[in-house]
């Protein structure tokens, strides 16, 4: 009797040892290949692997500085920190709050054969504090990067000017398409800043900074987006649709803008 349930014994901890290795394969298996983008997770972005930054990313803050025409950003509260500035008081286009205001925003960051890298980003922004705003159109922003060349990708910088190989140029619109941004251009939906330049830099947490000098408007502005990976696919984004119409009552749908290749 005692060697019947040794026997037994031993086969039913066979059956589980052997199950429970099945399971560890399975789950080796969706954390390795594809660079472990399979069972839902997401790649986090790395400069140390070109193709880790290609997916979707929405936006956590946005800042421009528009010098007199005020500061445009998603959250007051950190344009300190992340701005390097203490510009954003009540005479600011956020109304003086220092609360954030409500936003919507995604990056699409595509990794061609040739690793060179195409970015867009669009960002809506709305609240009771940004009347101001809506009327300059600077709510609702797209921004077309011009390609970034496989030879202006440093080991820590994407666009990079110490390569001598960086781009500049950008190419977009605003919600209402106002000369404000847009004198230089024959197209008024268009924001052209053919001389504006930008970096993309990764943090060891895999949050994307953009810097950029946008000379589309009457002064320089500079512009920080910070974003998080949500996705390894790439979506589409519209130039010429808000994320909520209801949201933005002064948006042109009556000028389009087609993006450049």
């Amino acid at each position: 009797m005692k060697k019947f349930l040794f026997l037994f014994l031993t086969s039913v901890l066979a059956v589980f040892l052997v199950t429970g290795c099945a399971d560890d394969s399975s789950n080796n298996s969706d954390n390795g290949g594809n660079g472990g983008n399979t069972g839902g997770q997401v790649t986090t972005p790395t400069m140390s692997d070109i193709n880790s930054l290609q997916g979707t990313y929405d936006i956590e803050f946005f800042y421009t500085d528009g010098g007199s025409l005020g500061v445009v950003t998603t959250d007051c509260n950190k344009v300190t920190e992340y701005g390097g500035t203490t510009q954003c008081d009540a005479a600011s286009n956020i109304g003086g709050s220092k609360t954030s205001v409500e936003h919507k925003g995604e990056v699409v960051i595509t990794v061609n054969e040739d690793n060179s890298i195409k970015i867009q980003s669009k960002v809506e922004m709305y609240g009771d504090g940004l009347t101001t705003v809506k009327e300059m159109g600077a709510n609702y922003n797209f921004t077309d990067f011009n390609v970034i060349p496989a030879s202006a990708i440093s080991d820590t910088i994407i666009n990079d000017p110490a390569t001598g190989k960086n781009v500049k140029g950008v190419h977009g619109r605003n919600a209402k398409a106002i000369l404000t941004y847009n004198e230089a251009t024959t197209d008024p939906a268009e924001n052209n800043a053919a001389n504006s330049t930008y970096q993309f830099s990764v943090l060891e947490d895999g949050t994307v900074v953009n810097t950029m000098t946008d000379t589309s408007s009457y002064v320089s502005a500079n512009v920080i987006i910070r974003m998080k990976k949500t996705s390894d696919e790439v979506i589409t984004l519209d130039a010429n649709t808000p994320y909520d119409s209801t949201r933005t009552d002064n948006f042109n749908s009556n000028i389009t803008y087609t993006p450049a290749n």
